[in-house]
Parts: structure tokens; C-alpha cells; sequence
């Protein structure tokens, strides 16, 4: 069973497109600015993620049109209405823009703690003036660690994915 921690949500399917099975996204709003290339895509149904190979993907304002293998008619998009969408984060972003240093080239990030082992990936940057946060999903919660550079141990940008210490206690607040 793939585990959504390893993927990153990108938005909901909202309802089919037309009848030959094309189906609309609405993208997260720290995801809709974003071009993504997506070979794969994955669909949270009945808890778990199921994979679906794009045949081909279109942007139409803040959603994306897609055309998914086993999805060929509009009663079978209409199945997946209200889904939420993921992808792996590999596929985040394009290659042009993995050299910028912007701190939203690090969502999607695998973000590991010294003291609770995988948090999971980087899922927004909010980008408060001298107060960076990364906002991240694990076990179940949203949590939010100052992208402060004392907390960060180590980070391998080929693998994306980073190593932290945080203080005693941060990551526990939110788990309460």
C-alpha cells in the first residue's frame, strides 16, 4: 500500500470535463502558480492512494484538465469527484527552476527530525517576514517548523530531502 506521507497533495478532483473521461483538478493555492509535470497521479479513495498514469494534462486557470489511463468516460470521472490528489514529489519541480534558491523550491522536501525520525514532506512554505514556516503533515496533523537555519542539520538537494533538529517539545505541541 503506498503511504501519503511519501507524496505531496497538489488539490482535489472536482468533476468531470467533458464526456471522453477528462476530469479537472482544483489545485491548492500554493500549488496552482506552480507547472508540475505529472507522469503519475494519485487518488486518495476509500483511504487509500491508487495510482493513475496521465495520458495527457492541460492547465485551465488555477485547475488542470486531465486525461488519466483507465478513466474513459465521464460517468467514470464522476467516480472520483471529490478526491483528493497527490504526486510524488519528484515531479514538483521542473528542472529549470530546481537551481533558483526561492524557499518554495524545498516544498516537497522529505523532511527527517534527529529526535521523531520522518515527518513526512514539506507541503507549503509560509513565508513570514524574517519567520519562514514549513508546514508539514505527519501523523495526521499539520505542523509548522520555523525554516530557521540553526534547526536545519543537513539537506542533499539531488534527493530533496532535508535533516532537521528541532528544540525539545516543538513538534509535540502540535500533536496534543
Amino acid at each position: 500500500m503506498l503511504n501519503k506521507e511519501n507524496f505531496i497533495q497538489i488539490g482535489t478532483l472536482v468533476k468531470p470535463h467533458g464526456i471522453a473521461g477528462e476530469i479537472q483538478i482544483r489545485m491548492l493555492p500554493e500549488m496552482a502558480e506552480r507547472e508540475v509535470t505529472i507522469t503519475w497521479l494519485y487518488v486518495m479513495i476509500d483511504g487509500g492512494l491508487v495510482p493513475f498514469k496521465v495520458i495527457a494534462a492541460r492547465s485551465k486557470g488555477n485547475s488542470l484538465l486531465l486525461e488519466l489511463d483507465s478513466v474513459n468516460s465521464e460517468d467514470a470521472a464522476q467516480k472520483y469527484r471529490g478526491c483528493s490528489v497527490f504526486i510524488n514529489p519528484d515531479e514538483l519541480l521542473p528542472e529549470e527552476e530546481k537551481d533558483n534558491f526561492t524557499l518554495s523550491r524545498f516544498i516537497g522536501y522529505k523532511v527527517t527530525d534527529k529526535t521523531h525520525g520522518l515527518l513526512g514532506f514539506i507541503k507549503s512554505i509560509h513565508d513570514i517576514q524574517q519567520n519562514p514556516l514549513m508546514e508539514i503533515e505527519y501523523q495526521g496533523k499539520e505542523i509548522l517548523i520555523p525554516f530557521q537555519d540553526e534547526f536545519i542539520i543537513n539537506f542533499r538537494k539531488n534527493k530533496c530531502e532535508m535533516d532537521i533538529e528541532t528544540p525539545p517539545g516543538l513538534i509535540d505541541i502540535f500533536l496534543e
